[in-house]
């Protein structure tokens, strides 16, 4: 994002006006999770100054506190420093823009008794070549730059406690770690189908992207929007 959007963090990027913080908290309080911890690494304070102020405007609505890495953790190394006596931690990433339906997917992840457990969606991808079928040494197909559709993490997911806890501490980990680490101890992780929208924003086109988008569904966030 830095790189193609004149060093704007991610976090701070606006779709219809509004950073795309404030759009991941407000989806929280949409789905009435009102105890929320904002994860913001210490080399980003104009993150953590944003943050503290948008807190600070409607804490009056949820319990809503920050939590600065001192240390780069990943993205998902927070979730053991923040569980505290909760059950679990629902984590959403900064640099999407989702219309998960966040409630639905923590009562999945509850009614299944996992231990952990990822949203998902199938995302399209066209493949830049003519792709082809062989049978030994013949071609048997050749189809132009097909489009496929591959099975994707939608960057949300749901920790039990238990999960946090096996978090190694102060070190940088990502989901993809903790999934391996979950399934060495063959504790079963759950995925969550969904269709809703879902865009990764880490660039200046991701976020023209996203703008469009919204433009065109703002009722799938019509939830979110007021203050």
């Amino acid at each position: 994002m830095r790189a193609s959007a004149g060093g704007l963090h991610k976090a701070l990027a606006r779709v219809g006006g509004i950073t795309l913080l404030e759009w991941n908290v407000r989806q929280l309080m949409r789905y009435d999770f009102h105890d929320i911890v904002v994860a913001v690494s210490s080399s980003a304070p104009e993150v953590s100054d944003f943050a503290r102020t948008f807190i600070a405007s409607i804490t009056c609505r949820a319990s809503i506190s920050l939590y600065e890495e001192r240390s780069p953790l990943g993205n998902a190394g927070a979730a053991r420093e923040v569980v505290g006596d909760a059950d679990g931690v629902l984590m959403v990433y900064v640099d999407n823009l989702a219309s998960i339906d966040l409630k639905r997917l923590v009562a999945f992840h509850e009614t299944g008794n996992f231990t952990a457990t990822i949203a998902t969606h199938t995302e399209p991808f066209q493949i830049p070549f003519g792709q082809l079928s062989l049978t030994g040494n013949r071609v048997t197909g050749y189809t132009e730059k097909p489009v496929v559709r591959v099975q994707v993490s939608s960057g949300t997911c749901v920790l039990s406690k238990e999960a946090c806890g096996l978090i190694p501490r102060g070190k940088p980990i990502g989901m993809s770690d903790l999934f391996a680490i979950l399934t060495e101890r063959g504790e079963t992780v759950g995925a969550f189908q969904h269709n809703q929208i879902w865009i990764d924003i880490n660039d200046a086109a991701a976020l023209d992207k996203a703008r469009a988008v919204f433009e065109q569904r703002s009722i799938d966030f019509r939830g979110a929007v007021v203050p």
